[in-house]
């Protein structure tokens, strides 16, 4: 498989406008008590967010889990919710949120394109890479 890097994002909580969390300084202790709306990726109910909060000493409340980015943050604008997403991949679906770093240190993470190689000839399909790779590297 060829790879190529597009952009690095970052985890980021965002809830509704007018939750709690929307005031005030957000600590570790205030996130992990809130009622969170948990993304399943690979089929993995853990992820690197939960261990990071584990590592201060607390645990997160999953109260729904859904399969996708803007199932969580449809969830979260309309619920007291805590929708945790990659930033710069989830701009344009939390617009009129409120968003917020996470009290926890956990890594930002790189996105990449990938093909198989029989592809790399084939004008089209590096026509559209083309344009994957410049639309990301304007945002």
């Amino acid at each position: 498989m060829r790879t190529l890097p597009l952009f690095e994002d970052r985890w980021i909580g965002v809830v509704q406008e007018g939750h709690a969390l929307a005031k005030g300084r957000v600590t570790a202790r205030r996130y992990a008590a809130a009622d969170h709306v948990h993304v399943q990726r690979r089929g993995l109910h853990s992820t690197e967010i939960d261990a990071a909060v584990h590592d201060a000493g607390l645990t997160r409340h999953i109260s729904v889990i859904v399969q996708g980015f803007a199932a969580a943050l449809a969830l979260a604008r309309h619920t007291a919710l805590v929708a945790t997403v990659p930033e710069r991949h989830t701009a344009g679906l939390r617009r009129r949120m409120h968003a917020f770093a996470l009290p926890v240190a956990v890594a930002p993470f790189t996105l990449s394109m990938i093909w198989h190689p029989r592809m790399d000839g084939d004008l089209a399909h590096r026509w559209l890479r083309g344009l994957v790779r410049s639309a990301c590297a304007r945002n």
